[in-house]
């Protein structure tokens, strides 16, 4: 509470000596409102203009120091009045101003075409309108072109880095994988404005995770319109799957409403492999994991302006998924000399996780300069029930006794997870900088009951797991709290030079208990998260920026969780509460060329974790867990080029070249491992007919062999092409598309760890073909008195 009274303290400080001018003005003949005027306050000796546009009934209103300045009203491009006004240490209120216009204007509307990639001072936004997917298909089909951006296998990458967290407007995406992707693709791409990449957020986003933010921004809904979208896919991978969506959006007066509804269904079959070879046997492990999914998800969002300073909205979310999966691990373990022996357990993991999000939301503009306040209220819960329970299902290799034995492991695992958030936010515009800074508070109470019995080998199968627990289960308690506050600066210095500064404090305080296994852990730690960024635009053409932000990656709660559980006699699963942060540090410099972006760029791991097989070779099984493991370095160049020369033809292609060097820090020494990755792409579409309603695509990439981690990686690629038509005035949109025709996208490395060498080959079950058709309709004229007008020279110097 106290950060947040000294936030606020300093935010009234900066803004105490302005003074409100305020007035309303209207036509002389008619004595009707003028709404849409320009409103111009000049000082009369030198400085910056200070503007705004009236409302809809004519009122204006602007936060200006004391001082001698011209009034002038303009209203397309023709000035109607002006007056010498004198601003002293209190409000003035000009009244009613009457003027005489000439013009008559229903609805103006000024449209630029914006170059197709921009760099603002911290991020490089994708303007989607000007791109070959802008009506195409939906956000993920914009981030497959997008620069820096790669989508692949249920997981949305930054080229050279890991995961990317999701933003909509500002507001982050609590999912992961594919509950992610179904939702993406739930969203047209018609309503996106542009897509943002953030590849070192800046001190106003939280300092956690290393690979950056996208920031999806959709587009404003008309005013006074409504719409709707309705959307059916049928996809068949091994087995068929199914997907359906609405969308309905509506903007009348001061009122916005959207909403969003999904259903899935999927089908999935992996395949997991994993051969160990210890000193004196190999085991060779085959897995065939059958996923059937059923999902849910479902939106609504909601604003209402309660003037033309104060807007205050509201959002829930929620998404559930029951999830069978079914698996038949198949274990044959090679002795010399001796007959191999083979044990197969029929497994079943199935889950239900679902998922509540509510968010309460206040935009306050304290002026028509750029001055807001932004508060936001956040509560999540996250109910999951998941068990994972194998049972044998025979044994050959072994003498009559030991053969009629069977395999046996449960493991159920109860979470809740309540996430309750505060955040504030200021922005205040002055003359010499733009400051921004606030707070946020985050508490997070996750807790677990896990049920665990694996006895290893009994006498017969067993058909219900829960007759042979004769204890209770074991709580896992886990609180966190983050208290963070922030500031930042950026600065003009001249039309091509600008500059941000950032820091951010977050302290961090851990409480951990459990009983089985022992847990009794408290952390406190505080850190301080520094960003800078340098901005110069050579021309119209070409712009330089160079950035550098220290990260922090906190673990997964699923990471910390203490469950454990068998798939195998000599395969053993398991989560670590006593993982630690990792931190990581970014340099990056970034180049754009017209369609051309280079980065090249510069990162440092410290404690960095991941799961890792570690393989016990006297015991002869391995213990698959989350281990703060790796210090790495890396550096590389990636280069992202869009060519849309031929009005039939776009293209956009990505290289991306690093180095690294990793060393470990394992209970048995491993030396260190470096070497380079690399990988290439390129999407295609071509438009089959003039007015561009038939589209086919060609795309592919290639991974080559490489290193990730303490794993040496083999090469993999994927083809995909694709064929779109767009009827009924491009309100119907039918799409075939095919992926990983030829099943290149395999998952393989090896490691030796520990003296032992293992090789994973996973297969994800990509090749698959679509079939989608959506259907867009709406009413965008509602009747309502309505004006609206294009000056977006005058909103951008009003600060709109």
């Amino acid at each position: 509470m106290r950060l947040f009274l000294v936030i606020l303290f300093a935010f009234l400080f900066t803004t105490s000596s302005a003074q409100k001018i305020t007035g309303k003005i209207i036509e002389n003949q008619q004595q009707s409102p003028l709404a849409f005027a320009e409103v111009v306050v000049k000082p009369i000796t030198s400085g910056e203009l200070t503007g705004t546009v009236t409302d809809e009934n004519g009122n204006f209103s602007i936060n200006i120091s004391p001082g001698e300045y011209i009034l002038e009203i303009s209203y397309v491009g023709n000035k109607l009045y002006t007056k010498k006004i004198s601003v002293k240490t209190s409000n003035l209120d000009l009244g009613t101003i009457s003027v005489k216009n000439s013009q008559q204007l229903d609805e103006v509307i000024l449209t630029a075409r914006k170059k197709l990639i921009e760099r603002k001072i911290d991020r490089l936004v994708f303007n989607v309108a000007n791109s070959s997917k802008a009506s195409q298909g939906d956000v993920i089909e914009v981030l497959k072109i997008t620069p820096s951006i790669r989508v692949e296998n249920d997981e949305i990458t930054m080229i050279g880095k890991g995961s990317m967290r999701v933003m909509i407007n500002e507001q982050m995406l609590q999912l992961t994988g594919m509950d992610l992707i179904n939702y993406l693709q739930s969203i047209d791409s018609e309503s996106i404005k542009s897509v943002e990449v953030i590849s070192n957020p800046p001190a106003r986003y939280e300092a956690e995770g290393n690979s950056g933010l996208i920031n999806i921004v959709l587009k404003k809904s008309k005013n006074d319109s409504w719409n709707a979208q309705l959307k059916g896919t049928f996809i068949q991978r091994t087995k068929p799957n199914y997907r359906t969506s609405a969308n309905f959006n509506y903007n009348k007066d001061k009122l916005t409403f959207s909403g969003r509804l999904g259903f899935i269904k999927h089908q999935i079959l992996l395949q997991e492999d994993l051969n160990t070879r210890y000193r004196e046997e190999t085991s060779a492990i085959k897995t065939p994991v059958d996923i059937d999914l059923e999902g849910q998800v479902a939106s609504a969002e909601i604003s209402y302006e309660i003037n033309q300073n104060w807007q205050i909205g509201g959002q829930y979310f929620f998404n559930t998924t029951k999830a069978d999966i079914l698996t038949r691990p198949e274990t044959r373990i090679s002795r010399e000399n001796d007959e191999d022996v083979t044990i197969i357990t029929n497994g079943q993991e199935p889950q239900h996780p679902r998922l509540h999000k509510v968010n309460l939301n206040s935009q306050i503009n304290l002026d028509t300069l750029g001055k807001k306040v932004i508060i936001n209220l956040d509560y999540l819960n996250n109910h999951n029930e998941d068990t994972k329970f194998y049972n044998g299902e025979k044994i050959e290799g072994l003498d009559e006794e030991n053969e009629r034995r069977y395999f046996f492991s449960y493991n159920n695992n109860v979470n809740d997870f309540d996430i309750y958030s505060a955040k504030i936010d200021v922005e205040n515009p002055l003359k010499w900088i733009n400051l921004d800074f606030g707070a946020k508070y985050n508490f997070s109470d996750i807790s677990s009951d896990i049920s665990s019995f694996s006895p290893g080998f009994i006498l017969r199968p067993i058909e219900d797991p829960t007759t042979l627990m004769d204890t209770y289960p074991l709580p896992f308690q886990y609180k966190e709290n983050i208290a963070a506050a922030y500031i930042s600066g950026t600065r003009n210095f001249g039309e091509r030079w600008s500059a941000q500064l950032g820091f951010r404090l977050e302290r961090t305080e851990i409480d951990a208990h459990s009983i089985l296994p022992n847990v009794n852990r408290y952390d406190l730690y505080t850190n301080l998260f520094p960003s800078l960024y340098i901005n110069y635009n050579l021309d119209n053409q070409t712009n330089f920026s160079a950035s550098y932000s220290r990260r922090i990656q906190r673990p997964d709660f699923y990471e910390l969780n203490p469950y454990e559980y068998y798939r195998s006699p000599n395969l053993f699963y398991s989560g670590n509460p006593n993982l630690e942060p990792a931190f990581i540090d970014n340099v990056e410099l970034n180049i754009i060329h017209k369609n051309l972006v280079t980065r090249l760029y510069f990162t440092k791991e410290v404690d960095a974790y991941a799961e890792i097989p570690v393989p016990d070779r006297d015991e002869n099984f391995s213990v698959f867990s989350y281990e703060n493991y790796i210090d790495r370095q890396a550096f590389g160049i990636s280069e992202s080029y869009t060519w849309n020369t031929l009005n039939w033809w776009s293209s956009v292609n990505n290289l991306d070249i690093s180095y690294s060097n990793a060393s470990f820090n394992l209970t048995a020494p491993e030396p260190d491992r470096n070497g380079f990755n690399s990988r290439i792409s390129t999407n295609n579409d071509f438009n089959l007919n003039a007015e561009k309603t038939i589209i086919a695509g060609l795309n592919y990439w290639y991974q080559f062999a490489g290193f990730d981690g303490i794993f040496e990686t083999e090469a993999q690629s994927a083809t995909g092409v694709s064929l779109q038509f767009l009827l009924l005035d491009k309100n119907l949109n039918i799409s075939l598309r095919g992926e990983d025709l030829f099943r290149n996208a395999i998952d393989r490395r090896s490691a030796v760890i520990n003296g032992v060498t293992q090789e994973i080959r996973n297969f994800y079950d990509t090749r698959q073909f679509w079939l989608s058709v959506s259907y867009k309709f709406g009413n965008n004229n509602l009747k309502v008195r309505s004006q609206r007008s294009g000056n977006s020279d005058i909103e951008r110097r009003a600060g709109g």
